[in-house]
């Protein structure tokens, strides 16, 4: 699904935290509250399995999808996804799975297209060929474009998303003519839509007026909703109840994707007759109480984004794993941000420690403690902290 995508640059936040704490630190050395110490163990335990894909190698990753892949079995892989398919046309599977499989290939490793390729050369009509090529090629080119606002991101980077965007519509549109009950492909298209204008052909990152920062979010042009709305008539007409499509739909709703928390808190309320299990409009719930407390963080509202954050959280469901694990890991890491900015330190930390157990990978959260545990004076932490941040790929805290 959907990866993990923070609403500030680690580095900024990590210049964020160090001035906060630092002027605080007279207050954080009289609160002398003993807290557990976070062992270097910790780095290990509860690893998130549907961690951000965009670090793993293909050659590396233990998805059975993946392997049957890079080992030539394109005769098996076909086979599995055609009853998958069918699983689904009949009832067996839901759609979320369909979407868990495939996002396998969401693995930013140029090293796997010469095998995607290698798939559709062997199987020229496979529609599951097609659609792992363009998932993977949506991956290549959200990977390339980066996290960062649009005025820190240099026209290559957005030349390389335009290239790869361009090439997994094509892809996904593919599957369709050979398949026309693909569910997934609607999906994903829905999920490529959000980097298109009115005008179908012409990238939302090639608009002059697109500039997505704090100073200039309300700016943003609005993209296709009409074309939007037709991709989600499509898929609802294949599955009447389904998720994935609702969800990417939602996504796109997004007030940073040019719509607003309102439009959300609409298509939700749409979607309670769509027949969902409560699971499902829980999470979808928990989206709209993310995008509420996102635009009040713009807004320089911290105490109140804070709340929301944390009600988005309680929202998400009992079970994590259920639907995108890094969704609630990102909750996590902006409710514990917002909380510093009010300088609620000691509940930041546990949203900060909670993140780790979901995901032992969260290199924001373990910078963010390394900081922490040193205005503690506990330094042994502290140490374990930055070590970890830095194996994760933290230039900052390999300084520290």
């Amino acid at each position: 699904m959907a990866k993990k995508i923070k609403s500030f640059s680690t580095f900024f936040a990590y210049m964020v935290i160090s001035v906060t704490l630092y002027c605080t630190s007279e207050a954080a050395k009289a609160n002398t509250s003993a807290q557990p110490i976070i062992d270097a163990t910790t780095q290990t335990k509860n690893a998130n399995p549907a961690q951000n894909p965009r670090i793993n190698a293909a050659s590396k990753s233990d998805n059975e999808y993946i392997r049957l892949l890079i080992n030539h079995q394109y005769p098996v892989l076909d086979a599995k996804f055609n009853a998958m398919q069918q699983d689904f046309e009949a009832g067996k599977i839901d759609d979320f799975k369909l979407e868990v499989a495939f996002n396998g290939f969401r693995i930013a490793d140029p090293a796997l297209e010469a095998p995607l390729d290698a798939w559709l050369q062997a199987f020229p009509r496979s529609y599951a060929a097609h659609v792992a090529r363009g998932v993977y090629y949506l991956e290549i080119g959200q990977n390339a474009r980066g996290d960062g606002y649009a005025n820190k991101t240099s026209p290559k980077q957005f030349n390389a998303l335009n290239t790869a965007i361009a090439k997994a519509r094509t892809d996904l549109n593919t599957s369709l003519i050979l398949n026309n009950k693909l569910l997934i492909s609607y999906a994903y298209l829905l999920k490529i839509a959000k980097y298109y204008s009115d005008d179908s052909d012409l990238p939302m990152s090639r608009i002059t007026s697109f500039i997505l920062s704090n100073a200039h979010w309300k700016s943003r042009p609005s993209p296709n909703l009409q074309k939007q709305q037709d991709l989600l008539n499509a898929a609802n007409h294949i599955a009447p109840h389904n998720f994935i499509a609702r969800h990417s739909y939602m996504y796109n709703l997004q007030t940073k994707w040019g719509g607003s928390t309102q439009a959300m808190r609409n298509f939700f309320n749409k979607s309670k007759t769509a027949g969902l299990t409560p699971a499902e409009l829980g999470y979808l719930e928990s989206q709209v109480l993310l995008d509420h407390a996102w635009v009040e963080d713009q807004r320089g509202l911290a105490e109140a984004s804070a709340v929301d954050y944390a009600a988005a959280i309680d929202q998400f469901g009992a079970d994590i794993n259920q639907f995108y694990p890094e969704v609630y890991v990102q909750m996590l890491d902006e409710t514990a941000f917002e909380l510093q900015k009010i300088k609620k330190y000691d509940s930041a930390f546990k949203y900060f420690q909670r993140a780790i157990e979901v995901d032992s990978k969260d290199v924001y959260a373990w910078s963010s403690l390394g900081f922490y545990f040193r205005q503690r004076h506990d330094l042994q932490s502290a140490a374990n902290a930055d070590r970890i941040a830095a194996e994760l790929g933290n230039a900052t805290a390999q300084d520290a």
